[in-house]
């Protein structure tokens, strides 16, 4: 049986890196104590991290930019929800969602309600490759489950279990 494939732009990540490029001139100026080296941030990860959290904070606070105008957060955030509840009306028992860790982070933010702050947190723990199963009912989206890497232990195979 083949199993119809659609893309759906509602399933679309954010934009990374115009959130770099419109934040990390105002990290430089709020964050002197942050050596901030644009080929070496990437590289270390726990300079990542520390920049990552405070640019997505910045996001999420829609803090302006000095970058090209980008998706704000609640834009964002409404754009997933509205995807999540168009396919949850279709006529299918189960709809599979390949996508990132932005989406799931507004899914696990919507059923769970949390903060965005929280959500992104909880985002360092989203392994790659992991299944997340998610239910909209009456009361609206509920986790099922959360970052499951069954699939990947059976390969007995650690190199297989990553993040970021």
């Amino acid at each position: 049986m083949d199993t119809p494939v659609q893309i759906h732009p509602a399933f679309n990540e954010y934009d990374f890196e115009g959130i770099v490029r419109g934040y990390f001139p105002l990290i430089a100026q709020e964050h002197p104590e942050i050596k901030l080296d644009d080929r070496k941030v990437f590289a270390d990860p726990k300079q990542f991290q520390q920049v990552f959290e405070i640019l997505i904070g910045y996001w999420l606070e829609a803090r302006p930019n000095e970058g090209k105008p980008i998706e704000s957060w609640q834009a964002f955030r409404t754009r997933v929800i509205a995807g999540l509840k168009e396919i949850a009306t279709q006529e299918r028992e189960k709809v599979v969602v390949f996508t990132s860790g932005g989406i799931i982070t507004v899914a696990l933010q919507e059923a769970l309600q949390l903060s965005a702050p929280l959500a992104f947190r909880m985002n360092w723990r989203i392994a790659n490759a992991s299944k997340h199963a998610f239910k909209v009912g009456r009361r609206g989206l509920s986790m099922l489950s959360f970052n499951n890497t069954s699939h990947l232990e059976l390969e007995h195979d650690p190199s297989l279990l990553t993040f970021r």
